[in-house]
């Protein structure tokens, strides 16, 4: 049956031709279908942070790789290394 007083509420629902049923289906129909963009939308963000995680990881390990020898150890080790060679 048709719910007089929700129809004058509602201007889009105010015509009597229209079936209560067939109405209520597309209202379901529509429902589901934003219930499955909002379900893709967070899958694509959580995806997203997820490859952000790993661009982060890669950096902090680029960054705890141990910093460049002094150039005058490097001379001196390759003098005692030449030294012991001799």
């Amino acid at each position: 049956m048709i719910d007089e007083t929700f129809r004058e509420k509602d201007p889009r629902k105010r015509s009597l031709e229209i079936d209560d049923e067939s109405w209520k289906k597309k209202k379901k129909k529509k429902k589901k279908k934003k219930k499955q963009q909002k379900k893709t939308k967070n899958k694509k963000k959580k995806q997203q942070k997820k490859t952000k995680k790993k661009k982060k990881k890669k950096k902090k390990k680029k960054k705890n790789r141990s910093p460049p020898m002094d150039p005058s150890l490097l001379r001196n080790w390759f003098s005692i290394v030449e030294a012991n060679w001799n």
